[in-house]
């Protein structure tokens, strides 16, 4: 598979839009187009997904 911007269990921060959050990369996976999309973990609330694409990811600084 390509290599991906974020990998697996990487602490990253979701940016701009409505709301921002942190939280940790669970999958990495191409959409149809072939463009990279992420399924991420919400620190809080805990537990919630969503998939972004890594224009929305930042990773977290250590």
């Amino acid at each position: 598979m390509t290599d991906f911007k974020f990998k697996v269990d990487e602490p990253v921060r979701k940016v701009g839009g409505s709301y921002q959050g942190t939280g940790v990369i669970k999958a990495a996976f191409r959409a149809d187009d072939g463009t990279a999309r992420y399924v991420f973990r919400f620190d809080n609330p805990p537990g919630l997904l969503h998939i972004f694409n890594d224009g929305q990811l930042e990773k977290l600084d250590a």
